[in-house]
């Protein structure tokens, strides 16, 4: 009888070990991936277009006759500058949010969330997740 306890016991153990184990290593990935994501958008981006919205325009900086930067800081302030004025001041948080494989940006203002639709060390772009919103492409200054 002790040693069917005891099976049963070591069993349930195992268990436990093994489920604290993948919870443990899902959370430090994404994790990970955040911060690792945060080290690379730190910075200024400077725009170069945006497509899309109801009639699926293009806009760029000579077209429109802006220049706007985006700021990124790791005290994860966000800056927007438009043609060297800064007006929006927000803090922004990097999150997953489940059915999507990219991570959104979500500004403390109430601006709509941002996708990082794609991010290396020289291009940022991102999508509004509006509908009808517009896919943003930036390069860091």
């Amino acid at each position: 009888m002790k040693n069917i306890n005891f099976k049963t016991g070591f069993m349930k153990t195992k268990i436990k070990i093994f489920v604290f184990s993948i919870i443990l290593i899902l959370v430090s990935c994404n994790k990970d991936t955040s911060e690792n994501r945060n080290k690379t958008l730190i910075g200024k981006w400077n725009w170069i277009e945006s497509s899309g919205g109801i009639a699926g325009q293009t806009y760029t900086p000579q077209s429109t006759g802006d220049v706007i930067t985006i700021e990124f800081d790791n005290d994860f302030t966000y800056r927007q500058y438009r043609n060297n004025v800064l007006n929006i001041v927000t803090k922004y948080e990097l999150k997953s949010v489940e059915g999507y494989n990219e991570l959104f940006i979500f500004y403390e203002n109430g601006n709509p969330a941002s996708i990082i639709t794609s991010l290396d060390k020289s291009t940022l772009i991102l999508t509004d997740y509006i509908s009808e919103g517009y896919v943003n492409t930036y390069r860091k200054n």
